[in-house]
């Protein structure tokens, strides 16, 4: 399940630190084999640039690169439903 790691309202600093925190956070929650097989490789760099994030633009690419390394079949719908995941 989804939640935010840090404060909602604050200064930009503090919203972007609650970005970064939470973005690390949705990756750790992510099982390993669900990843790309060299995630490994990928992983130290991506989090050097997740803790560089300071634009929106930033922020983007970081979840495009996690998004891309994350196997199709997580999004997949019938994943879900076949584990019983519906709501």
């Amino acid at each position: 399940e989804f939640k935010w790691v840090g404060l909602l309202n604050g200064t930009k600093p503090l919203l972007v630190a609650t970005l970064r925190q939470t973005l690390l956070q949705l990756e750790s929650n992510i099982v390993q084999q669900f990843m790309h097989p060299n995630w490994t490789l990928l992983r130290k760099p991506w989090v050097q640039a997740v803790q560089l994030c300071q634009a929106p633009r930033d922020f983007a690419r970081a979840l495009c690169v996690l998004q891309a390394c994350v196997k199709n079949v997580v999004w997949v719908p019938a994943w879900h439903e076949q584990l019983g995941h519906v709501r």
